[in-house]
């Protein structure tokens, strides 16, 4: 009876995992890319639920397991447990299944149908070519993400030859023809290619391989040389490139940094390539009004290429023209504003050239020494005018004084004589003439304050009386 009872336990032991529901595994997105991320969602339509498993299809013992039936997995994260890589694109299966507890026992539930996550391969990167400065060219390695700085370049059929880790590289023709193995002859176009490199399941995954992009430089600079007829006034500028070269080429020349003239090359005796350029006198003294520089140089492009220049040929300097004329300049010193550590000029030269100069001083000093100087300036300033004052008022109190004194001792006359019978008093206005009379008539003899004096009497003579008549110029108000 026991022995009964114990197989029939175990026979509902084997058959109680069969009732178990199987679950639904559904992964969003669908499809994985750099950076990104999956959730996969094991759905268990049984309570009770106490652990879920996911695995790789055919890795059965590689399983990862959450106690809520859900994983979220980043792009590294599902390569690294997948065994995959983003070199092509590829499919990976996954499976679920959970577990629950019955009869103190954990019951597995069936396994469920396999959901495909698929893995998109890295994107190839674009290659672009444009050009930096005269002579050199700046490559761009640009990825499909973002966040991404780890690029590598390479001369095509030359893989080894790598250059890294920027995704920009400036190269110029030297440069470039070294690189790829090329001499300086050479203006065919060198083609060249970039990749990118991802760091996933902490190893380095390498993009696939960008297109070709052809790069040309013309490494060699030309040779200049200048003729000078003084008899017609003409200069002739000859720029020699030293190449064979199986394309048209043509030749820019300069003055200074500003372009005079483009002229077609000719293939000379010798096979090379020149350029001739003949210019009047006025015409290169105008240009070099313009440019402020007597040097003359050249460069050369190819006609069907003219966004890329060889450098610059060695210039040359114009010594039979006239020098440029200098402008007058007027010098004038102007204060900047006040600095903590030091004085600041500025120094005037042209309308168009200011010069600009350092006077390194102790700013606090130079304060109090202006402050001083200024209170000296105010002190003789105020000195001088009240001592100015005080002497003008002074001199006009004087002249009224003296004045006054001079017209009573001049205008107001108190004649008191012995021998006069009369006392005469006479008072003039300040602007007066005067007369003197030789004799004084007697008491006996009348006459007029001013008329005219005759001796009538022996006892007057010798005795000379002085009579003072005083006549104003301007009517006095009465």
């Amino acid at each position: 009876m026991a022995l009964f009872i114990l197989i029939s336990f175990h026979l509902v032991l084997r058959v109680q995992p069969q009732n178990v529901p199987q679950p639904e595994l559904s992964v969003s997105p669908s499809a994985l890319t750099v950076g990104g991320s999956v959730q996969l969602d094991c759905k268990t339509p049984s309570a009770g639920v106490s652990q879920c498993y996911f695995y790789p299809e055919g890795d059965e013992t590689n399983t990862k397991h959450s106690p809520s039936c859900q994983l979220s997995l980043t792009d590294s994260e599902l390569t690294r447990w997948t065994g995959h890589s983003y070199r092509s694109p590829q499919s990976i299966n996954l499976i679920c299944y959970y577990t629950v507890n019955e009869f103190r026992n954990q019951a597995e539930s069936p396994r469920s149908l396999p959901a495909t996550v698929t893995v998109q391969a890295l994107d190839a990167p674009q290659l672009s070519v444009s050009t930096s400065g005269r002579s050199s060219v700046q490559l761009n390695c640009t990825p499909p993400y973002a966040g991404l700085s780890l690029c590598y370049f390479y001369p095509e059929g030359h893989e080894r030859d790598l250059k890294f880790p920027s995704c920009q590289l400036s190269l110029t023709g030297a440069e470039l023809t070294t690189w790829a193995g090329r001499s300086y002859s050479s203006v065919q176009p060198v083609n060249v290619i970039c990749f990118y490199s991802v760091k996933m399941s902490d190893r380095q995954r390498l993009s696939p391989h960008s297109l070709p992009a052809p790069v040309r430089t013309l490494g060699k600079k030309p040779t200049m040389t200048v003729r000078h007829d003084d008899r017609r006034h003409v200069f002739s500028l000859v720029c020699e490139v030293s190449l064979s070269l199986g394309a048209d080429v043509g030749c820019d020349f300069y003055i200074g940094d500003e372009k005079i003239k483009w002229m077609m090359s000719q293939t000379t005796r010798s096979g090379s390539l020149a350029c001739n350029f003949t210019a009047h006198k006025d015409f290169l003294f105008s240009r070099m009004k313009s440019a402020k520089s007597r040097e003359v140089s050249c460069d050369y492009s190819l006609n069907s290429d003219q966004t890329v220049h060889s450098p610059l040929s060695d210039s040359h300097s114009l010594t039979q023209l006239p020098p440029l004329p200098t402008p007058k300049t007027t010098t004038q010193l102007i204060k900047s504003p006040k600095s903590t550590t030091a004085a600041t000029y500025t120094v005037l030269t042209s309308p168009s050239e200011t010069i600009r100069a350092s006077l390194t001083t102790r700013s606090k000093r130079h304060d109090h020494v202006q402050r001083a100087s200024t209170r000296k300036l105010l002190i003789i300033l105020l000195s001088t005018t009240s001592v100015s004052i005080l002497a003008g008022v002074m001199s006009v109190y004087l002249c009224r004084f003296i004045r006054k004194q001079s017209t009573k001792r001049l205008f107001k006359v108190d004649s008191r004589g012995d021998n006069q019978g009369d006392t005469i008093t006479m008072t003039s206005a300040p602007h007066f003439s005067y007369s003197v009379i030789d004799s004084v008539p007697t008491p006996t003899q009348p006459s007029g304050p001013c008329g005219d004096t005759h001796n009538h009497s022996e006892d007057t003579q010798g005795i000379v009386h002085h009579f003072y008549c005083s006549i104003a110029e301007t009517a006095t108000d009465s």
